[in-house]
């Protein structure tokens, strides 16, 4: 291997282990961590697929690992009300600057987790409603912007779940969510060979650094839980805003 293989495998396995760590935590977060990082030493093409290969292992290994009783009218609405969302995001990615969507998407993020963040003596309402319009908004935002995980974040955080109903109900969504994507990817011939062995390659790691963020889930106190998950957002957020600054040229 030259010296550029080497430095790219080696950020590129550390990347993958602190993004499968974040997603052992809080039971989101790999590919908001991991996609700008490595978009910067792969090829989008080979990128793109492998995430969702690696979301749909890491969120089915922490569905066997969390041991929460998962009620179908709970997950279901949510998948459903994402695959709904989906035709919006691809409009609006076809028709709407991709900027302009994220400077926006990128200050609600920062600012409802910032509220969210601060609210005291919460009493969570319709807490054992289903989520649905957070679901759409995911699925919009996933198909868009790639970004899927944060209005879910802060709709289950907003309900007050408690961090194994959170972490088992996001990896459930995850695994039927990145299943539906790769199948559709397959019939399109989007997945290349080159992204299946970027994800046998790396999926040791990926196995490690979902236990390690798993073990660490299962210190921490609910309500830590929660700010950590909100921190997540808001940093994801934070970064989105301050990236499309950067590039919006109006």
């Amino acid at each position: 291997m030259s010296e550029v293989t080497v430095i790219v495998w080696i950020l590129s396995a550390l990347v993958i282990l602190i993004a499968a760590v974040l997603k052992g935590l809080t039971g989101f977060g790999f590919a908001l961590f991991a996609v700008p990082l490595l978009s910067m030493l792969l090829p989008i093409q080979v990128l793109i697929p492998a995430m969702i290969l690696f979301n749909f292992l890491a969120s089915l290994y922490l569905l066997f690992q969390i041991k929460v009783k998962l009620q179908a009218r709970y997950f279901i609405p949510m998948f459903l009300a994402s695959l709904a969302g989906i035709p919006i995001g691809v409009y609006a990615l076809q028709n709407l600057d991709e900027m302009l969507l994220r400077l926006v998407v990128g200050l609600v993020i920062v600012v409802f987790s910032l509220l969210l963040f601060f609210r005291r003596n919460h009493e969570p309402r319709h807490k054992n409603k289903p989520i649905v319009f957070a679901g759409f908004l995911s699925g919009m935002l996933g198909s868009s912007v790639s970004l899927s995980g944060p209005p879910i974040a802060m709709a289950m955080n907003n309900k007050g779940y408690k961090k194994n109903k959170f972490r088992a109900n996001f990896a459930i969504f995850g695994v039927l969510s990145s299943l539906f994507t790769a199948v559709t990817y397959l019939l399109k011939g989007i997945i290349q060979v080159a992204s299946l062995k970027f994800t046998v390659y790396f999926f040791p790691l990926l196995l490690i650094g979902s236990q390690l963020g798993n073990r660490w889930a299962r210190r921490i106190k609910n309500e830590k839980f929660r700010r950590i998950v909100l921190g997540v957002n808001f940093a994801t957020g934070l970064a989105i805003l301050i990236m499309a600054l950067i590039k919006f040229n109006p």
